[in-house]
């Protein structure tokens, strides 16, 4: 539930505007007591002095914080038409756009709540201070939010910071360095049928599961607890979403472990960034953009996350409990998957592009040195095989042959044969 609602919180744009709007109105008590007592012989402004500037800095801002967010949303709209519409969220949980929106509103709302105690005989000369003064901190923020937007929206910034969640989702979710691989069990073993079948309360993308929730609930009823589908899978209402055998359990007490909504987040789904990185690989290599240099940036993302996958344990699809008793089953992503995922499409939009093959090669000759010797470092050389097949069909001029050739990790810069040095 925490985790829920931590998510939430962290993807929304509203709560720290309002926590800094409502501070706002705070201070303004405060600096209004401030004025109520203090001693003065003769006010340094007129009430209609401080009438007229209160009302033009509460009018302005107002105007000012609609006009600077139409402005952001349009960048943003144009950076999701160009890279991936995925980024999108990562521009709601930016903190100085929230901090900014705040301190905007809160402004405007200082402004307002202190005209409304201008007297005609009274000025409250330490609140109408302040109020120049956030003005000038609201001018400082944008100016901030003007360079952060700037930066920010280059493919190269979008790419490090769905990079960086990624990692920190990765350390999160796969807490145990690699190992022995989990086995997964054989296509070919059947398994009874479920004693009860329970379906999604509501269409929407896996969020998350609560496993040690339905751990708990299937050890206390006895049973075993099949979930048909993963974190990052679209359920559908009236579709099979667990299989109970042994007994039955509450279906309401076992939806209230999924969180369901309308799209997946990085933060409890580390593959969904290889999912974003792809896309703007897939989106920069599309006949319309031809731009292969923001495709291989977005593959040096995806190689530090492979990277720090490699060096994790993946869970197999069993869930036991303290007596190592198996009582959820879970489909959960494999190394194949991740390499697939972050791979796969740019391996098949990127064929026949010299800059992109000498990154996939590079890419890949680097991960088979750290991937561990079995399953992993098996999947990285079917890999390896495929793009060398793949250059062999694409590139059938000997000069065209000979520029793919190389291990780069530039595109087209600083290259090395296979297991050789950087030159």
């Amino acid at each position: 539930m925490r985790q829920r609602v931590r998510e939430s919180l962290s993807g929304s744009i509203w709560p720290i505007p309002v926590a800094i709007a409502l501070c706002a109105t705070y201070v303004a008590d405060l600096s209004l007591l401030v004025d109520n007592s203090a001693v003065e012989d003769a006010p340094d402004f007129s009430p209609a002095t401080a009438t007229a500037i209160l009302a033009a800095i509460a009018g302005a801002m107002i105007t000012f914080t609609g006009f600077v967010f139409s402005v952001l949303l349009l960048v943003v709209q144009f950076a999701s038409g160009q890279f991936t519409p995925r980024v999108l969220r990562l521009a709601y949980r930016d903190r100085l756009t929230q901090v900014a929106l705040g301190i905007f509103t809160g402004t405007f709302l200082f402004a307002l709540y202190v005209l409304a105690e201008v007297g005609t005989d009274e000025v409250p000369t330490f609140s109408l201070g302040l109020a120049v003064l956030f003005v000038l901190a609201s001018v400082i923020v944008f100016i901030s939010l003007v360079n952060r937007v700037a930066h920010r929206m280059r493919a190269t910034a979008i790419a490090d910071r769905v990079a960086h969640e990624g990692l920190r989702a990765i350390s999160r979710v796969y807490r145990e360095p690699v190992g022995e691989e989990p086995a997964r069990p054989a296509d070919a073993a059947p398994r009874p049928l479920a004693d009860q079948l329970v379906t999604a309360g509501r269409f929407g993308v896996i969020r998350a599961v609560n496993e040690r929730g339905l751990i708990a609930t299937a050890r206390s009823h006895g049973v075993e607890i099949e979930m048909r589908l993963g974190v990052g899978d679209f359920v559908t209402p009236g579709a099979p979403l667990f299989g109970v055998r042994g007994g039955t359990v509450s279906e309401k007490r076992l939806r209230h472990a999924v969180d369901v909504r309308g799209e997946r987040a990085i933060p409890s789904d580390p593959l969904f960034a290889l999912r974003v990185l792809a896309d703007i690989s897939s989106k920069a290599l599309s006949p319309g953009v031809n731009d292969p240099t923001t495709a291989v940036h977005a593959l040096d993302r995806v190689q530090v996350l492979l990277v720090e996958l490699a060096s994790r344990r993946l869970p197999g699809p069993e869930r036991r409990d303290g007596d190592g008793v198996v009582r959820l089953r879970i489909p959960s992503p494999t190394w194949e998957d991740a390499l697939e995922l972050g791979l796969g499409e740019v391996h098949h939009y990127g064929r026949g592009n010299v800059q992109v093959v000498r990154r996939l090669r590079a890419l890949l000759v680097d991960l088979l040195e750290v991937s561990p010797d079995g399953p992993r470092r098996e999947a990285v050389l079917a890999h390896l095989e495929r793009l060398e097949r793949a250059a062999r069909e694409d590139f059938t001029d000997p000069t065209d042959a000979a520029e793919a050739a190389p291990v780069d990790w530039q595109g087209l810069g600083l290259a090395r044969a296979p297991g050789g040095s950087r030159d």
